[in-house]
């Protein structure tokens, strides 16, 4: 029912709200076709408004996922660093015991 409402009803709804808009606001002189255009015009702006934020939501998952692959790239960095720390002090004591 979500998606119904959110890609069928809403932009009926728009539409209708939007050409009784224009048909109240222009000039009874003006001709019914103006209506389609300044229509089109709407749509488009609503288009590129919409573009731009899913753009952006891309861009901040992309980030999101370069953030996360990151911290884990360190997590697992730091998991090796500990390793080699700790081989090295099982080694000392048998380099002291070669003394």
């Amino acid at each position: 029912m979500e998606t119904l409402c959110k890609y069928f009803f809403a932009p009926v709804v728009v539409t209708v709200v939007l050409i009784g808009l224009f048909e109240s606001v222009n000039p009874p002189s003006w001709p019914k076709g103006a209506i389609a255009g300044e229509l089109f015009a709407c749509w488009v702006i609503i288009a590129a408004i919409l573009g731009r934020n899913m753009t952006k939501e891309e861009e901040r998952q992309k980030a999101e996922e370069a953030r996360r692959f990151d911290a884990e790239l360190r997590s697992k960095e730091q998991v090796e660093l500990e390793k080699h720390r700790l081989t090295l002090e099982a080694q000392r004591p048998k380099q002291e015991e070669a003394r």
